[in-house]
């Protein structure tokens, strides 16, 4: 049913293993932008409720074509746009001007009722500045199996179980020792069980196990993450209970065990009426270290026509915020003088329009705000080259709009804009904090089996201190993508990354990647 439907969503694992669902605010994940040419399904209004990020701002699989990180190469799906070919496994190697190789191995395996599948790479980039050389090897498998319609009491009921395990070496090159070298590892687990396609009653449960370390300072943690969500849906109206707990086990060299547990759990009830309003009510209850955090939650779904929704949520909320996480979005974090937050977002509310024509185009338009005691930002650590967390009494308010185009022949178009206001209780800026934001990517087939993308990101300027004295400049990111299928099993690609040449920083005195060139191809096979 449409109220509860989003909370499934939530918790699927379709990239659950590299996005742990530990939810960060935008200020603090500057360092990766990801945006892509999907092609998964488009969500129906039908199965639309509550304001969602997933909704709003859908996370794009970084298996899906056209996924682009600002301080990583552009990675390349195996399959170009709206080709129906599958294969089983492939290898994918490149190599450019700073990325001496790059280089991808998949595989995977279906059988009767189940999937499994498995992946392997690695990476070198070498310096553009001195000491800003980098490598990254990764793997990772897992395993789903369904009962399909074998247990008709819980029609297709699904057995998740994986992981993966990546290690990335760098140096802190803006410090006093730029030779200085860091070797962050990061490990994801899961194993759960769900059956959404019930009529009366869905369920979803999941374990999940992140491991962060950093060798060089003996920091390790380990977040402990179960998540479960149940719904009974009797005629029009449906009764349903979420529920998160978080354990960290957090050591350094000083500390040995440390770490808080966190506990949220919703209650909610849900009605329908005259199928064209949907309408949901609970209270939330979060807890971490003695700390407490309860407010009432409400959420519409208000359909205006055939292909126009209305949607809104109030859902003051408290997260789970750890050390482990913030390393795992800043590279030069310094995770030792810091172990966890329990960050209370107040007075949370969203509101957002979706339209919708067919497949051919949709466009989102909302607004978001919500003000908090402690929200968290980065600052110059008194480490050099390195970065602590401080919090502060602050507003904010994000205004977005989203649109996707299916021009048929002329290609497929998707775009994100943001506009930021956020501001302490003295109106400062929060530091990374951009007031303008934007994503744009373009994909063309000039020919069958030839498809170009045009991938730009602008970010406006960013203070870096609360004070407001220092700042980054505003930045434009032009990149461009050319693949060929040669042959039915084997594609050429080629991509440029920072067209303009344009001195690019996410992080003070940390400047990303220069003008970059890189061939490479893909190769198919069963």
């Amino acid at each position: 049913m449409l109220i509860l439907f989003p909370a499934v969503l939530i918790f699927s694992q379709d990239d659950k293993t590299k996005n742990p669902n530990v939810e960060l605010p935008d200020f603090v994940i500057t360092g990766e932008d990801v945006i892509s040419i999907k092609r998964a399904d488009k969500i129906k209004p039908d199965f639309i409720s509550t304001v969602t990020e997933r909704f709003v701002k859908p996370v794009h699989s970084p298996e899906e074509l056209g996924l682009r990180q600002l301080s990583d190469p552009i990675k390349e799906d195996l399959a170009l746009l709206d080709s129906t070919a599958f294969s089983n496994g492939g290898l994918s190697a490149g190599a450019g001007i700073y990325i001496l190789p790059d280089a991808n191995f998949n595989y995977t395996y279906p059988f009767h009722n189940g999937i499994l599948k498995a992946d392997l790479g690695g990476m070198y980039q070498r310096d553009y500045i001195e000491n800003s050389d980098r490598y990254s090897f990764y793997g990772g498998a897992g395993i789903e199996y369904s009962l399909g319609v074998i247990d008709k009491s819980l029609p297709g009921t699904r057995f998740l179980l994986g992981g993966d395990y990546k290690s990335l070496a760098y140096k802190l090159f803006a410090s006093d020792d730029p030779s200085q070298k860091r070797t962050k590892n990061e490990g994801n687990y899961y194993l759960g069980i769900k059956s959404t396609a019930g009529k009366v009653f869905i369920f979803d449960l999941q374990f999940d196990d992140y491991v962060t370390s950093l060798v060089e300072d003996n920091f390790n943690e380990n977040l402990i993450n179960l998540n479960g969500f149940v719904r009974l849906q009797l005629s029009d109206i449906g009764l349903g209970i979420k529920t998160n707990y978080q354990k960290q086990f957090f050591t350094t060299d000083s500390i040995n065990n440390a770490g808080l547990n966190y506990f949220f759990f919703r209650p909610t009830v849900s009605f329908e009426l005259f199928n064209s309003v949907k309408a949901e009510v609970g209270y939330t209850f979060t807890n971490s270290g003695g700390q407490n955090f309860n407010k009432i939650f409400a959420s519409f779904g208000l359909r205006i026509s055939k292909n126009m929704i209305l949607l809104g949520e109030f859902s003051p909320n408290a997260e789970f915020v750890t050390s482990g996480l913030l390393l795992r979005k800043n590279d030069y974090f310094n995770p030792i003088m810091f172990d966890n937050l329990f960050y209370r977002k107040s007075n949370y509310f969203d509101v957002a329009v979706k339209y919708e024509y067919e497949r051919y185009y949709q466009i989102d338009a909302g607004l978001r705000y919500f003000k908090s005691g402690n929200l968290p930002y980065f600052i110059e650590s008194n480490n050099s080259g390195q970065f602590d967390i401080a919090t502060t009494d602050a507003e904010n308010y994000n205004a977005y709009l989203n649109m996707s185009f299916h021009f048929g022949p002329y290609g497929v178009l998707y775009s994100s804009f943001d506009y930021f206001r956020v501001r302490d209780n003295n109106g400062n800026k929060i530091p990374y904090q951009p007031n303008l934001k934007g994503n744009i990517t373009y994909g063309y087939e000039f020919k069958r089996g030839m498809l170009g993308e045009v991938l730009v990101d602008y970010y406006s300027d960013r203070f870096t201190d609360i004070p407001n004295t220092t700042m980054l400049n505003s930045f434009f990111n032009l990149g461009f993508k050319l693949t060929y299928k040669l042959q039915e099993t084997f594609i050429l690609k080629l991509e440029m990354c920072n067209l303009l040449n344009r001195d690019i920083f996410l992080w003070q005195g940390y400047m990303e990647k220069p003008f970059d060139v890189m061939l490479g191809f893909n190769l198919l096979f069963d």
